[in-house]
C-alpha cells in the first residue's frame, strides 16, 4: 500500500514520541518544528523526521500536512498515544506493533474501496458504552487520537481559528458534507488525558482560549454539539466535547 503515509505531528515530548514512533508506529512519519529536529533525532531516525516551518498549534501544522504530502491517503495519529487497545467483552487487550499496522491499513483499504473520506476508531475501550459484537462499523463518530483522510476530506482544511477544538468543527463538517465515516469501534487508539502533561497544544490554549471557542463551536452547531460531559470520560481533565449526529431511521427495524 504505496498511497497512504502515517504521519505522528509532535511538539516538545520526546518521551511520548520515543514510545509511540518506535514501538507502536515504526513506519510513521514524525512531523516536527525545524527547531526541534536535533532534539527529536536523539530518539527517531533522523530518516524518519519530516519538519515544518516552526509552526504552532496541532491545526496549522495538520494543515501544512495536508499540502506538503502526496499520498492519497494521510493517516495521522497523536504522539502520546500509548497503546491500542482490541475491544472484545469482557475487556481489551494491547496489539503489538505489526497489528497496529494491520487495523491503520485495513481501515484505509476500506475507505478506498467504499470510496468515503475519514476512516477513525472507537473513542472508549468500554464495551459497554459501544457495541463491538453487532455493531462493529459505525458511520458517525469524531475523527480524533488515530484517523485517515482521503478523497473530499483530504483537502478539507481545519479552521486556524478554532485551535484546541477545531478537531471537533472539522469532524462535524465532514459529516454534513460527505454525510458519513467509516468508524470502526473494534479498536480504542488509548492516549489518556487530554491537555495534560507537556508539549501538544498544552501552553498554547489556555482556558479563556478555550472557552471562547467552545462558545463558537455550540454557536455554529447548536444541538449536533451537547454541552454535558461525557460519562465514560469522567477521568479526563478537561471536559470532552462530543457530537450528537443521527444516520439511522428511528422508526427502522434495528
Amino acid at each position: 500500500m504505496s498511497y497512504y503515509k502515517i504521519i505522528i505531528p509532535s511538539r516538545k515530548r520526546l518521551k511520548a514520541i520515543k514510545r509511540s514512533a518506535n514501538e507502536l508506529f515504526p513506519t510513521a512519519t514524525v512531523v516536527v518544528a525545524k527547531e526541534e529536529a536535533a532534539d527529536y533525532a536523539t530518539v527517531v531516525d533522523k530518516k524518519r523526521i519530516v519538519t515544518h516551518p516552526n509552526l504552532l498549534g496541532y491545526t496549522k501544522i495538520f494543515n501544512w500536512c495536508q499540502d506538503h504530502f502526496k499520498e492519497e491517503c494521510l493517516f495521522f495519529v497523536d504522539d502520546d498515544v500509548r497503546a491500542v487497545r482490541a475491544i472484545m467483552p469482557p475487556g481489551s487487550r494491547k496489539l503489538s506493533s505489526d497489528d497496529i499496522l494491520v487495523v491503520i491499513e485495513n481501515a484505509i483499504q476500506a475507505i478506498v474501496d467504499l470510496d468515503m473520506s475519514v476512516c477513525c476508531f472507537s473513542r472508549t475501550k468500554n464495551w459497554t458504552i459501544t457495541d463491538p459484537w453487532n455493531a462493529p462499523i459505525v458511520p458517525v463518530q469524531f475523527p480524533t487520537v488515530g484517523f485517515g483522510i482521503r478523497g473530499a476530506a483530504r483537502t478539507r482544511k481545519s479552521d486556524e481559528s478554532l485551535i484546541g477544538r477545531a478537531d471537533m468543527d472539522w469532524g462535524l463538517r465532514t459529516l454534513r458534507d460527505d454525510r458519513a465515516v467509516y468508524a470502526d469501534i473494534r479498536f480504542f487508539f488509548d492516549n489518556g488525558a487530554i491537555f495534560s502533561g507537556e508539549g501538544g497544544n498544552v501552553g498554547i490554549v489556555d482556558e479563556k482560549h478555550r472557552e471562547r471557542i467552545t462558545q463558537e463551536i455550540q454557536r455554529r452547531w447548536g444541538r449536533y454539539v451537547p454541552t454535558g460531559n461525557i460519562g465514560f470520560q469522567k477521568t479526563r481533565e478537561v471536559v470532552a466535547m462530543r457530537i450528537s449526529v443521527l444516520r439511522k431511521n428511528s422508526t427502522a427495524l434495528s
